[in-house]
């Protein structure tokens, strides 16, 4: 069983990981650092024979010291050059981003595998050449020439070129509003069904989820633990929480999420014990298992792209841009995501005291507030009222969305009157707000289609 030392190990281990992924210089330093080693030994070999191989070829392979001077160097010359160009269309395009899409998106295209590895592929090779070219006569004989290194120096600027002509590609699609709007979906998706997959497997179903809001027996003593670092939560250990509480025979109720913000002395999680909790080093080791940031990111919080999305919607629906079609793109993706949340029958984990996760014997150790179907339609459907109520063609599409939702939304669930109450909501304010008298009997009509795809409460 894992001790207290284990839990903070590996939160420190799952922090780092989290870090370097997120980072734009870890996967290029990792290039330039193989390129060093690579030239280390490919010049080897060249040394214990391999160069005279590669001359025995003949041309362009028998090439001599200072033609592999002026080679080397231009090649050092060009990609360096090309560096400076791909980090300058980088920026270009970060500032693009951020004036058409929302800042919040511009850490998404530093994250950007294809723009990491274009620096690394260049700045890799800007380093092997440069220790290849080093080594050109620097031998006893005059005219060493490590012939096998400068092969490989040709290959691996050739593969430069290819290699960049695809990420001129990707940066142009990147760059596209509807692109990025479908790629900020794809994500949401993905981590939804993650979510209720990862749900179902800890929890079992519904019968564990509505233990996990019952009285917590007879562990009636509680210790509220603060982070003591103010920003928003990033990843939440629960299984080393759920190891922790089985080991001090807890129950801990989570009041934060990932991508909630937590002030260094709010509560984030409570502990319910049956005594008097004295180790301080217990609520030290469920402090570490949350893992603070400055800024809000997607790493464990597929729901920062929802609220992505969203932004694009507002900015594109703000007299400023005035871009409809964004708009509607934007609510497809939102609502289809929604839909999602039903289908694959989301809703909060409960980390649950025994063998399987999968008994109604077992003790709800960890009771978590991640997100749920009908809480996403309850958080989605308002703000979308707030920004598109006031554009015709944009409300018809949000109450277009609810009919979809509905068709997915199980008879008997809670989500049943969470929708039906926001779909109200919403063609009361739309009907309010139509400029025309002739928009309001199809604002009818929508909602009424929504009502009707809804199954009996």
């Amino acid at each position: 069983m894992a001790s207290q030392g284990d839990v903070q190990r590996s939160t420190w281990i799952v922090r780092a990981v989290h870090r370097l992924n997120v980072s734009f210089w870890f996967l290029p330093g990792c290039l330039i650092t193989f390129g060093c080693v690579l030239a280390i030994f490919s010049v080897w070999l060249d040394h214990a024979g391999a160069s005279d191989a590669v001359a025995s070829l003949g041309p362009p392979f028998s090439i001599g010291v200072e033609t592999a001077r002026q080679l080397l160097s231009t090649l050092a010359g060009a990609t360096v050059t090309v560096v400076s160009l791909v980090f300058s269309l980088t920026v270009v395009a970060l500032t693009v981003a951020a004036g058409n899409l929302g800042p919040r998106l511009v850490d998404r295209y530093m994250r950007n595998r294809v723009t990491q590895v274009t620096m690394g592929l260049f700045s890799g090779t800007f380093a092997f050449t440069i220790m290849v070219l080093s080594d050109v006569g620097s031998s006893a004989a005059a005219d060493s020439v490590p012939r096998l290194s400068i092969t490989l120096a040709l290959v691996f600027a050739l593969s430069c070129v290819a290699w960049l002509t695809y990420a001129f590609h990707n940066l142009a699609r990147s760059l596209q509003i509807d692109q990025a709007s479908s790629e900020l979906a794809h994500s949401l998706d993905a981590g939804l069904s993650a979510m209720a997959k990862q749900a179902r497997a800890v929890c079992g179903g519904t019968m564990a989820a509505e233990r996990a809001h019952a009285p917590p027996d007879d562990r009636t003593v509680v210790t509220d633990v603060s982070t003591g670092t103010g920003g928003y939560v990033e990843l939440i250990q629960y299984l080393s929480l759920a190891d922790l509480a089985r080991r001090h025979d807890l129950r801990i109720e989570m009041l934060v999420a990932p991508g909630d913000y937590a002030g260094p002395r709010d509560v984030a999680l409570r502990l319910h014990a049956g005594g008097s909790i004295t180790e301080t080093a217990v609520v030290r080791a469920a402090a570490r298992c949350l893992v603070i940031n400055a800024t809000r990111t997607d790493t464990d919080d597929p729901l920062f792209n929802l609220h992505l999305l969203m932004e694009v919607a507002a900015r594109a629906l703000s007299p400023g841009v005035n871009d409809i079609y964004t708009a509607l793109t934007c609510i497809d993706h939102l609502t289809g995501s929604l839909r999602l949340a039903f289908d694959v029958g989301l809703e909060p984990m409960v980390f649950v005291d025994d063998e399987n996760g999968r008994t109604a014997t077992g003790i709800v150790r960890v009771q978590t507030c991640s997100a749920s179907a009908e809480g996403l339609v309850a958080l989605v459907l308002p703000n979308l009222r707030r920004i598109a109520c006031d554009n015709t063609t944009a409300a018809l599409r949000v109450l277009d969305g609810c009919a979809r939702i509905a068709r997915a939304v199980p008879s008997g669930h809670a989500g049943v009157v969470i929708l039906l109450r926001e779909i109200d909501a919403f063609v009361a304010q739309a009907t309010e707000l139509a400029r025309s008298e002739a928009d309001r009997p199809a604002l009818a009509a929508a909602a009424q289609a929504a009502r009707d795809a809804l199954p009996a409460k």
